[in-house]
């Protein structure tokens, strides 16, 4: 049975509803989604939601859907560079899907898109 749930919801900072967390068909796949900006700010919340799926539920694939994500700099990537490395610690494997065009077009600059396992972008 599915559960849903808010991330980090009683926090009060106004980050605090970025991260929706959802299970996925059978225990094994998560998904997390993520809306908003993920940068200096917000990336340590997006990082310790990744490592508490990882940790409480033990997913032997994680999708993370990035296509409500607006904005993402270089300590944005470092996120997903560094929830990729805690997944793959776990022989998790972490592919990002339904990323933003501009999410896209940053991970394509930057040569990460076989390295984060990224799904293709139907508008990119």
């Amino acid at each position: 049975m599915p559960a849903n749930h808010r991330a980090f919801a009683d926090r009060p900072d106004r980050y605090a509803e970025a991260l929706d967390i959802d299970s996925g068909g059978d225990g094994e796949r998560w998904r997390l989604a993520v809306a908003g900006e993920v940068d200096a700010v917000t990336g340590t919340q997006l990082r310790e939601a990744v490592v508490d799926v990882l940790r409480r539920h033990c997913p032997r694939r994680l999708e993370m859907d990035l296509r409500r994500v607006a904005f993402l700099d270089s300590a944005g990537i470092r996120t997903l560079l560094l929830c990729h490395s805690e997944a793959e610690r776990v022989t998790c494997q972490l592919r990002i899907t339904d990323a933003s065009p501009m999410v896209y077009r940053t991970l394509e600059i930057t040569g990460l898109l076989v390295h984060l396992c990224v799904a293709p972008c139907a508008s990119a």
